[in-house]
């Protein structure tokens, strides 16, 4: 326990208490680094920000867990990960359909582990409904129906279908990324249901594309078009709980998805599944979003000033979306900015170019403290009803220096605490 009390999002409440009313609370003891901010009004109807004091004021009640479990069990720091330690120990050498099978080395003991073939999918059972419906490097992105038998010892197979993506590969100078990243998919969505599935792949002489889960819906439009008084606080909290540990799961992979949003989570409305969809892959709806590949509202700063993708930067992008999962998706993170003076505030706050205009109603910007290592911190402004305790977990998560800010393991314990006892609403 002796990196308990540097852990930027849990430490010792005897560190805080001259600081913070809620330095006792079990769930969440961090320094006290909100203040009076402006409130994001989640009515789905009008893109205005109301100027009001936050409505949550009482205390939450504690969950019925012992500190002491909670303390000693989950707060003690994982080991540090590589980033990006997907090593291949197979080359292809015949072409697509040389997919048999390749090795795979996690990163954290080098345990080589075979995996079978990646299916090879048929034309026949492929469908294009729209395309193109977005793209990626790679090409373009179509939506289409996946048609594949369910087999069974005692009857006839079945036939079933799916709503899915098809990631086209159309640089050929991308070929060996591309598999790269289909084997790295493959691997990944077999070994957890958190994660958007990779069906296989299709291929003719001319085409060949990945086979992708799509769900229901993106969680963007999910949120914008539910019901808010079926979709309550509770329910809001869950989904933000499991896309946390979604993101947790690849990051005991040391793997950087770069590209976490709302629009980038999968939704099965039927039972309230959520999955982590594809990275690297927009909608031709949401081209505005990205600017040279990078979605500059939901990017870190060293993403997005140097290039640099980490987990610690996913956890930031995180941070953005869990705002986007509070106020329904209704606005834009910066709304009232426009690109060029996003990036210019952004630039600047951190890099520490200019004075800061604290009465910019579209960003908050957290004061210089020993909290944020001396650094100005630029904030999303707190979502209405949106406790203290759950705004403090956004901003630790917008923190400047990357290692103040909390790893996805921290983040999925404290959420999940939040949702004990909790039940899906029927939709």
């Amino acid at each position: 326990l002796k990196d308990l009390a540097t852990t930027p999002l849990y430490c010792e409440p005897k560190d805080i208490s001259s600081r913070s009313s809620s330095a006792n609370d079990p769930d969440y003891a961090i320094p006290d680094v909100a203040v009076t901010i402006p409130v994001v009004s989640n009515n789905n109807n009008t893109n205005t920000t109301i100027q009001q004091t936050p409505t949550f004021t009482g205390k939450p009640m504690p969950q019925l867990l012992s500190q002491r479990y909670y303390a000693s069990t989950d707060v003690i720091k994982s080991p540090k990960l590589q980033t990006n330690s997907l090593i291949m120990k197979r080359k292809l050498t015949n072409g697509d359909n040389d997919m048999k099978s390749f090795k795979y080395s996690t990163g954290v003991n080098d345990a080589i582990v075979d995996l079978k073939c990646i299916p090879q999918i048929s034309e026949e059972e492929i469908q294009l409904i729209r395309s193109p419906f977005g793209s990626s490097k790679f090409g373009e992105i179509s939506i289409g129906k996946y048609k594949y038998k369910i087999r069974s010892q005692c009857e006839e197979p079945v036939v079933d279908e799916t709503l899915v993506v098809l990631k086209a590969l159309r640089n050929e100078k991308l070929r060996n990324e591309f598999y790269h990243e289909m084997k790295s998919k493959w691997f990944i969505s077999a070994k957890s249901e958190r994660i958007a599935k990779l069906f296989g792949f299709v291929t003719t002489a001319d085409y060949t594309a990945m086979v992708l889960e799509v769900g229901d819906c993106d969680l963007n439009h999910f949120l914008r078009n539910c019901d808010n008084n079926q979709i309550g606080y509770s329910t809001l909290i869950y989904i933000a709980s499991e896309v946390a540990s979604g993101m947790k799961y690849l990051e005991t992979l040391g793997y950087v998805h770069k590209d976490i949003a709302a629009r980038n989570i999968l939704v099965y409305t039927n039972n309230l599944l959520i999955k982590i969809g594809d990275s690297g892959a927009h909608a031709l709806a949401n081209k505005s979003d990205y600017m040279k590949g990078i979605a500059i509202r939901w990017a870190s700063p060293e993403a997005l000033i140097h290039g640099i993708f980490t987990n610690k930067s996913d956890v930031y992008s995180f941070g953005v979306t869990f705002w986007e999962i509070l106020t329904y998706c209704s606005l834009k993170p910066y709304h009232h900015l426009d690109d060029q003076s996003f990036l210019k505030s952004f630039v600047d706050i951190h890099e520490q170019k200019a004075d800061i205009d604290c009465t910019n109603k579209a960003i908050y910007y957290q004061p210089f403290t020993d909290a944020n290592d001396g650094q100005r911190v630029m904030a999303l402004p707190r979502p209405e009803g949106c406790p203290k305790e759950i705004y403090d977990l956004m901003v630790e998560c917008w923190q400047t220096n990357d290692v103040s800010r909390p790893t996805f393991r921290e983040i999925s314990l404290f959420l999940n605490r939040k949702t004990i006892g909790f039940q899906k609403p029927s939709l």
